[in-house]
């Protein structure tokens, strides 16, 4: 039942990426997201994407009407939460490695509430609607685990198209 709320997928991500939202956190080190725990988030508007065509592409597929980075060094996590407002959000992974923090996705049915789980790859999309509660587990690796998350207003992104999202 909630694996079918979740829409998981693979992009190639953009060369110098995340040495860009390395250089956004050194020049704004404060986190701008409440779920945060130890961990940093970056404004909305947060990077020129013209110098990452292929980012754009992908904001632009999607229908981001917002989007951020965030940086979750070992021993952060994010606190349960949804986003309201909108009707579908996404997390694209940009680094993540084993024991970095699954997302975990839960519903509370008339039988019994559920969790679902999924263990973050670089280059792996996941796409929910919005009033999804979720959160990400501690960071137990000894890397950073980077990722852009968005929101839209679309029903939901269900697929991936030669590198480039297909938005319905």
């Amino acid at each position: 039942m909630i694996q079918d709320l979740v829409v998981t997928s693979s992009v190639t991500l953009p060369v110098g990426l995340i040495e860009e939202v390395m250089r956004l956190r050194a020049l704004d080190p404060q986190s701008r997201r409440r779920s945060t725990r130890g961990g940093w988030s970056s404004t909305t508007s947060v990077t020129k994407t013209e110098q990452f065509p292929d980012l754009e592409h992908f904001l632009q597929a999607v229908r981001a009407d917002s989007f951020w980075f965030n940086i979750n060094p070992p021993g952060s996590c994010n606190d349960w939460h949804t986003h309201s407002g909108f009707t579908s959000s996404g997390v694209l992974y940009l680094q993540a490695c084993s024991g970095s923090g699954d997302i975990q996705f839960d519903v509370v049915t008339r039988e019994t509430p559920q969790t679902f789980s999924i263990s973050p790859t670089p280059g792996l999309l996941i796409t929910f609607p919005s009033d999804l509660y979720h959160r990400v587990g501690k960071n137990e690796s000894l890397e950073d685990r980077i990722c852009l998350v968005f929101n839209s207003h679309l029903a939901q992104v269900v697929r991936v198209e030669q590198d480039y999202l297909i938005a319905h």
